[in-house]
């Protein structure tokens, strides 16, 4: 790439031997008049519109470069030349462990030097390439020192990887020391970084290469992946996975890239008193870091790996759990929309023999400090969700998910606000039905599912019409709902799917506007639609990530390992996320 391969100009090397062999003041005086008459073209200098005081220039350089020649040319200085240093061992194989920096670039524009918003020129004295952050090893840090204050800014590419990365921030604080954070790095590659002067990006100040060593062999990795030219490379995929085949570890958090390789990796801690963490949520914040839960804090993790406690719920009595499947967090943290349950009379799976250990969900509301703000119950609208209104099938396999001798009656598993309104709607799997719910007064405004307040209208079969214990259910900007089927039907189901059912509120109406089919998952599932109109589905149990097309192609995906002691592995949740690189057409 271009960007990377820039040498030297002409007309900068004709400043240097100004410079070192006739004199700084000079070179600094007639410099600045040659650099409208000099204009570099394929290779070639043209001079024809010159001005007469550029042939004095040119005979004044002519002396300069013969005696450069005779070995007269002094010594490239220290901040011509900063030594590489690295903190990292897979820099011990490099070629060129040295930092280069070009001298004093030439620009057709006069203005880059006389603009107010550039800092003072500075010289890279130092640059070191840190160890790599401990919750994340496909990132690295760059220490930089300068001789003047000064603002950096970094660029970053591998010869095996499309596209280049750019450093957080984009631009240094203005000092002697700057820090570059380098995102998006993968195993077994090698990189080459460039730094720059903040407002003097066509000046390449220093430059280097380091190498990523491959992660260790337990590392999650897909097992095969497709990708297609129509999966957009701007768009990578942040994964979320519990695990349980490392003693101190209960999930991961990765990034895919098109080609399915590793990105980001951060390993979650798991408590000593947690043998299996659920970790069913993720959630994206606008500055590219994670929010996630483990029934008993929500954390956030930032992309250097570096992970801190937003809040632990503090929620009213009466719940059973404060927290559990996907919930909704505000881009600002300021607010949350967690799915809690409690425990409540009821009946048991036969929908007969009365219960006092039945558990049911609501959906409670937490401020930044995770304190109750709101909360709206199932147990509240038994008119509306009957009691009795659980499948037998699934009741009995439910019948210990909570625990010994619970009846897990509703078992909600996602929650979302609706786009333009106070409302949110809430996906309760074991009854069948997704819940829109009135935030001011707490009333259900819509039950949608088999049975319900919508009457479909479509020539599919029964057993193809609505869903069957639903995940991860949410109102599209169109008005549309857009959910993942389970489609639990008898003993032997075959499919999954992602299903799109346009509601229409006013008749009271729905109807299949699109699905795309999967194999079969019990548990979890998700559903995601992109900017570009396709769908990034997963299908839980399956270990599967895919994106189709609205036409139904599919475009891309990637199968992750089950669990390495053998057990049936989980896929919790997988959303796109913004690349962390740049791609240019």
């Amino acid at each position: 790439m271009e960007y990377m391969k820039q040498k030297k100009s002409i007309a900068a090397n004709i400043s240097l031997a100004l410079r070192e062999n006739i004199g700084y003041l000079l070179s600094q005086g007639l410099v600045r008049g040659l650099k409208s008459d000099l204009r570099l073209g394929q290779g070639k200098t043209m001079i024809s519109s010159a001005k007469p005081y550029v042939w004095l220039v040119l005979l004044f350089i002519s002396v300069a470069l013969i005696a450069s020649c005779n070995g007269n040319q002094s010594q490239d200085s220290p901040t011509q030349n900063p030594p590489a240093q690295t903190g990292d061992d897979d820099n011990d194989n490099n070629d060129d462990t040295s930092s280069n920096v070009d001298d004093d670039d030439l620009s057709d524009d006069d203005s880059v030097a006389d603009d107010d918003t550039i800092s003072s020129e500075c010289n890279i004295m130092q640059v070191i390439v840190n160890d790599p952050p401990e919750g994340n090893p496909l990132a690295r840090r760059l220490t930089i020192k300068t001789d003047q204050p000064c603002k950096l800014s970094g660029m970053i590419a591998s010869p095996d990887l499309e596209g280049y990365g750019l450093s957080a921030p984009d631009d240094s604080a203005d000092g002697l020391q700057h820090e570059l954070m380098f995102y998006g790095l993968a195993e077994e590659h090698q990189f080459n970084y460039q730094i720059f002067q903040a407002g003097r990006e066509q000046e390449v100040k220093a430059e280097g290469d380091f190498h990523v060593s491959a992660l260790p062999e337990d590392v999650i990795r897909p097992l095969r992946h497709t990708n297609l030219p129509e999966a957009d490379p701007r768009t990578w995929v942040v994964m979320i996975l519990p695990v349980n085949y490392k003693p101190h570890i209960g999930g991961v958090i990765l990034i895919l890239d098109r080609d399915a390789n590793l990105r980001f990796y951060h390993e979650i801690l798991r408590p000593e008193d947690r043998p299996l963490m659920m970790l069913a949520a993720l959630n994206l914040l606008s500055d590219g870091s994670f929010v996630y839960d483990n029934l008993n804090e929500v954390n956030q993790v930032k992309l250097d790996g570096s992970e801190e406690v937003l809040y632990a719920p503090q929620i009213q009595q009466p719940y059973f759990n404060a927290m559990h499947h996907q919930f909704y967090i505000a881009d600002d943290l300021s607010r949350s929309l967690l799915v809690f349950n409690m425990i409540g009379n009821g009946y048991g799976c036969d929908g007969v023999t009365p219960s006092t250990n039945v558990v049911g969900d609501g959906v409670v509301e937490v401020d930044a400090n995770g304190v109750e703000q709101w909360r709206w119950s199932v147990f509240d609208h038994t008119d509306q969700i009957p009691l009795d209104s659980m499948d037998f099938q699934m009741c009995e396999h439910e019948s210990a998910f909570w625990g010994s001798g619970d009846v897990d009656w509703t078992h909600g598993n996602s929650v979302f606000p609706v786009p333009g309104e106070d409302a949110f709607v809430v996906a309760l799997r074991n009854v069948s039905r997704v819940v829109k719910i009135d935030r001011a007064t707490g009333d259900i405004m819509w039950q949608a599912g088999r049975g319900l307040d919508f009457q479909w209208i479509g020539e599919e079969p029964p057993e193809e019409q609505w869903f069957n214990f639903e995940h991860d259910a949410k109102i599209l900007p169109n008005g549309n709902l857009l959910l993942f089927d389970n489609h639990f039907m008898d003993t032997s189901p075959t499919w999954s799917r992602a299903l799109e059912i346009q509601l229409d509120q006013e008749a009271m109406t729905a109807r299949r506007v699109w699905e795309y089919r999967v194999s079969y998952t019990f548990a979890h599932g998700t559903v995601y639609r992109l900017e570009d109109g396709h769908t990034l589905i997963t299908n839980g149990n399956g270990m599967n990530a895919y994106e189709v097309t609205a036409d139904n192609v599919l475009v891309w995906s990637a199968e992750m390992p089950r669990q390495q002691d053998g057990s049936v592995g989980l896929l919790s949740r997988a959303v796109p996320y913004p690349a962390l690189w740049t791609y240019e057409p």
